[in-house]
């Protein structure tokens, strides 16, 4: 898609310039042993988050990708990382349905 089409970018101008709400913020995600969480702060209700992941190594637009469900307590979202998987990163939702992704972490 085109730069502008996602409504995160104008959710993202507007808290800047506008003073509108701002998109979910997500910690860096801390791995220990099978088990990947990370904190976040959302000014909105969160309505759903999952976990993506990729076992395949090489260019990453050629990696296939899969998600599962993250748990959510609180202000933590959690997962277990799936067998095999070199890469994970959780996506958030907030009540407007908009989309902010973690940082990535490489399983070694």
């Amino acid at each position: 898609q085109a730069g502008w089409r996602p409504s995160e970018i104008y959710a993202f101008a507007d808290s800047i310039v506008k003073d509108g709400l701002p998109l979910a913020k997500l910690a860096k995600p801390i791995l220990e042993g099978d088990q990947v969480a990370v904190s976040f702060f959302s000014a909105l209700k969160v309505i759903r988050s999952e976990l993506l992941y990729t076992r395949d190594e090489g260019l990453w637009p050629k990696r296939k990708r899969g998600a599962s469900p993250a748990m959510m307590s609180g202000s933590k979202l959690s997962a277990t990382v799936p067998d095999g998987a070199s890469v994970v990163f959780f996506n958030l939702y907030d009540e407007r349905d908009l989309m902010i992704s973690s940082e990535f972490i490489q399983i070694k």
